[in-house]
């Protein structure tokens, strides 16, 4: 199953899989580096979800959040937690369906970077599974209630800001001091 979110969003995921793709995660400098680029997009987004109340359209909402556990791998670390300039408010359903589809879509391919990672290295954050068949079960929650134009574009918006945030984060990271 697949959403029109894909397609519409393709070019954003596709530089977004490039910069990130930059990082070495085989070193703890590496890794850090990473994980501060993810935790300054993903924890600010997380936030704002929750702020949104999505858990009225995302029943598992609790079970599916990651932001705790990016900020324990950082803290292992030694590192700060990162800052963030996403500022966008999400409203409507479909604007909170559209973002929650990034941050759901980015641990699936956390799962695979995963097994770059050094030995040792903090992974809770990327080995989060979710809870059971989570990936298919936002599938279908977005092809359930993406059906008309408007919600598929209002969707589509806040996707496409989330992958720039992300973009805009692996941007400006810079390798930190580890302690």
């Amino acid at each position: 199953m697949k959403s029109p979110l894909r397609e519409l969003t393709r070019a954003e995921h596709a530089r977004v899989d490039l910069l990130y793709s930059r990082f070495s995660l085989d070193t703890p400098a590496g890794y850090a580096s990473f994980l501060l680029a993810q935790g300054a997009a993903y924890c600010s987004i997380e936030a704002e979800l929750d702020r949104s109340g999505v858990e009225r359209w995302i029943d598992d909402w609790p079970a599916r959040s990651r932001r705790d556990l990016l900020l324990a791998d950082l803290t292992e670390l030694g590192v700060q937690a990162p800052v963030s300039d996403w500022d966008r408010r999400l409203e409507r359903r479909s604007e909170m369906l559209g973002a929650a589809y990034v941050l759901e879509g980015s641990r699936l391919g956390g799962r695979l970077l995963a097994r770059q990672l050094y030995p040792g290295a903090p992974r809770r954050f990327l080995d989060a599974a979710g809870p059971p068949a989570a990936w298919p079960r936002l599938l279908s929650l977005l092809n359930r209630n993406l059906v008309s134009p408007t919600e598929l574009e209002a969707a589509a918006s806040a996707a496409k800001d989330c992958f720039r945030c992300f973009e805009r984060a692996a941007q400006q990271n810079e390798e930190p001091e580890l302690a």
